[in-house]
């Protein structure tokens, strides 16, 4: 594997070249990176993961660099941040040659191009395991969406398809080849920045879904000091994923899967025409009580044993 700087110099630089150069007083190559001032406001997230706990061991670096990413702004979107720039630090243990790295590191430059966001700074380091740690930032250009404006009443509501990662991470288990729906979802998620400046306007609160629809709308239920009834018939759920998991464990595998990185928001009842035309599905309502309940079609609780993914 090439020297840092020669890795950095030969993988990295060239990503530091993407978008506006005026955003920038000094890019990539010092110390820090120094980004001109801008009057809108900054959203920061950062995101680490690890082999063997969120990615597998043999699993490509184009794989590898869409989730870590992707996963990324997911977080941008949560709250309608326009995406702007992005460090990347970098632990890579021995088996990751040259070869690896150019291929995740172009993977990592369409996708940059995609969204025209540069890799402003980072570091790499060799390391036992694979890490990758992306810090990213956006520009906010409207009261960010948080987690603590739910109202009573609200709807709740979530973009695409719940459990299609779930489903696909079942199958590779299995040693199984998922759909190739089911396999974009887990390898190539979408983060939902243009729905997230759609609903802006309209949404209460929002949170993306990374660790299972149950346990995110928790957080965001307990950030707005509130509760919710989801009702279980009214789960966006695709053809493959129905044709996948078992239909006794439907239900628990959409709601507490992770890794959809949808958004889930809430919303007053009365502006939902204004944003119908969009993929996005009611699922059930703000309460008062605290918690999240799950109902039947009978309108009845459903018991669940767990909530979603813990990450201690």
């Amino acid at each position: 594997m090439s020297h840092e700087f020669e890795l950095i110099a030969k993988h990295f630089a060239p990503l530091g070249a993407i978008g506006d150069p005026n955003r920038f007083l000094v890019g990539q190559g010092d110390d820090c990176a120094v980004v001109n001032p801008d009057t809108r406001p900054m959203a920061f997230s950062i995101d680490t993961q690890v082999s063997g706990v969120h990615f597998f061991d043999n699993d490509t670096p184009e794989h590898i660099a869409s989730r870590g990413f992707n996963s990324a702004l997911s977080d941008l979107a949560a709250m309608a941040a326009t995406p702007a720039f992005f460090t990347l630090a970098l632990s890579l243990p021995k088996h990751c040659d040259d070869d690896w790295i150019a291929a995740y590191a172009m993977t990592l430059a369409k996708l940059a191009h995609q969204w025209q966001i540069p890799l402003i700074g980072g570091d790499t380091t060799t390391s036992p395991t694979l890490v990758q740690t992306f810090q990213v930032h956006g520009y906010v250009d409207q009261a960010p969406l948080t987690r603590s404006g739910a109202h009573l009443g609200d709807w709740v509501v979530v973009t695409g398809t719940l459990g299609d990662a779930a489903a696909a991470l079942q199958c590779i288990k299995q040693g199984k080849i998922p759909a190739d729906p089911l396999h974009r979802a887990f390898y190539f998620p979408e983060p939902q920045i243009a729905i997230a400046k759609a609903i802006a306007p309209f949404a209460t609160a929002c949170i993306d879904i990374s660790d299972g629809l149950l346990a995110d709308l928790g957080h965001l239920c307990h950030a707005s000091g509130l509760g919710a009834q989801i009702n279980a018939p009214s789960l966006p759920l695709s053809a493959e994923f129905m044709a996948t998991v078992a239909p006794d464990n439907q239900l628990t595998t959409a709601l507490t899967g992770g890794d959809d990185y949808q958004l889930c928001f809430t919303l007053p009842p009365q502006h939902w025409s204004q944003i119908a035309h969009l993929p996005l599905t009611p699922i059930g309502k703000i309460t008062e009580q605290a918690g999240v309940t799950v109902l039947n079609a009978n309108d009845q609780p459903i018991p669940m044993a767990k909530s979603g993914y813990q990450h201690r």
